[in-house]
């Protein structure tokens, strides 16, 4: 069911992208079963973002195209490993929004939650 999944979503993004000019491709694999299910279940979802993301990572023309993203639903209990230019650059990111306007929310969020919301991961 993976590979047909996977074909079927790459024809619906194709056909968003033909009506618009300029399309952002979010990935947001959400599924979960009770035991080893869960695991089959999660090893479908990575082929079928592997997939994706090879389909729609390069545009016709070789160059890198940045519209595809991923997006993932984490718990305290899941870990992922990232690349260190992904981590570096999400600690840019995060301290370019402390000086944003978004500054101000994110200290009350912060306040609020006795420093336990919103703190960058080491």
């Amino acid at each position: 069911q993976g590979p047909h999944i996977g074909h079927a979503l790459a024809q619906t993004i194709r056909s968003v992208q033909q009506q618009e000019q300029r399309t952002q491709i979010v990935i947001m694999p959400l599924a979960y079963m009770d035991g080893e299910a869960n695991c089959r279940v999660t090893v479908a979802m990575d082929a079928i973002v592997h997939y994706l993301t090879k389909q729609f990572h390069h545009n016709p023309n070789g160059a890198s195209c940045q519209e595809v993203s991923l997006a993932y639903l984490t718990s305290p209990t899941t870990c992922y490993t990232i690349p260190p230019e992904a981590a570096l650059d999400a600690q840019r990111r995060y301290q370019q929004q402390a000086s944003g306007p978004e500054a101000v929310l994110s200290q009350m969020v912060r306040m609020a939650s006795l420093g336990q919301w919103l703190e960058p991961s080491e």
